[in-house]
């Protein structure tokens, strides 16, 4: 069973939905997974294949938009900060914790690549997660990013400051493509990314991220 829910995070309001075992006796309170997507994610992208699985073996389980993102309030819409994007996950176990089918003692979280750093993270600080899975988690260190493509990251890191002191003077909002076709300028360069994002897209997806989430 799953319904629409919502929860305020910072004072902006989270779309989710929630998934209830459909075998959940009256009364009875199950252990609850709170899921974290990956980078510009929204609910309808692969978390609801998962959460059916989840509940179906007996976990109440909420997956939702983080705020900026898909059907959740906030503005600039596609902004990944992800310390705030951490507070939306302890927002979410907040409330999930309060339902009447949750056992509150109970509570895991699971995140998939951004979303598998972010639950790392969330764990270390939120006592109340008893369990974390972290699928593919993208949490290379800086050093190891730059390593990479030193030239790309140098780049990268000029364009930020113009772009900071752009913002500054003018207040326009400048984003980039998430991934593109070879030779357009993105964020997740390659063929495969490309076919990967654009396979799983869905309306409430936007391919942008603003310039200053970078």
């Amino acid at each position: 069973m799953r319904k629409d829910i919502a929860f305020s995070s910072k004072g902006l309001r989270c779309s989710g939905w929630l998934y209830v075992p459909g075998d959940l006796k009256k009364g009875a309170r199950a252990p609850a997974i709170v899921m974290a997507n990956g980078f510009t994610g929204v609910k309808e992208q692969v978390l609801p294949d998962y959460a059916a699985l989840f509940a179906d073996a007996g976990f109440v389980t909420l997956a939702f938009d983080y705020r900026y993102f898909g059907e959740s309030e906030g503005e600039p819409r596609s902004q990944v900060f992800p310390l705030e994007m951490a507070e939306d996950v302890r927002n979410a176990i907040t409330w999930v914790s309060d339902q009447p089918q949750v056992n509150s003692q109970r509570i895991g979280i699971w995140g998939a690549s951004y979303g598998g750093a972010l639950v790392l993270h969330v764990a270390q600080y939120d006592r109340r997660v008893k369990a974390v899975v972290s699928e593919v988690p993208a949490a290379p260190s800086p050093e190891q990013r730059r390593a990479a493509n030193p030239q790309a990251w140098d780049d990268m890191t000029r364009l930020l400051l113009e772009d900071r002191i752009a913002r500054y003077k003018t207040g326009v909002v400048n984003y980039r493509k998430v991934v593109a076709p070879e030779g357009e300028p993105c964020v997740v360069p390659g063929r495969e990314p490309y076919e990967e994002y654009m396979g799983i897209r869905q309306p409430n997806w936007r391919n942008q991220v603003t310039l200053d989430s970078l």
